[in-house]
């Protein structure tokens, strides 16, 4: 597995990370759309989206994103 070492040197990027990065970001109108959608805030919802931060989603929201987006980088 792909592991890139973040800012935060406590925390591994990872491509499932990458991938729902993405997913959000190519979803139309963006992760703001996609958290209004399912009543996320969409700034936490985009901390938690950053590879690159120790944020996590979790198995609820992860659903949530792969089902809204239909993303087959998953």
């Amino acid at each position: 597995m792909l592991n890139l070492v973040s800012p935060n040197r406590n925390r591994q990027a990872t491509k499932l990370d990458f991938a729902c990065h993405t997913a959000a970001k190519k979803y139309p109108g963006g992760i703001t759309a996609l958290a209004h959608q399912f009543g996320f805030n969409p700034r936490t919802l985009q901390n938690k989206l950053n590879p690159y931060e120790p944020g996590c989603i979790n198995l609820d929201e992860f659903k949530a994103i792969l089902s809204a987006t239909c993303d087959r980088g998953f």
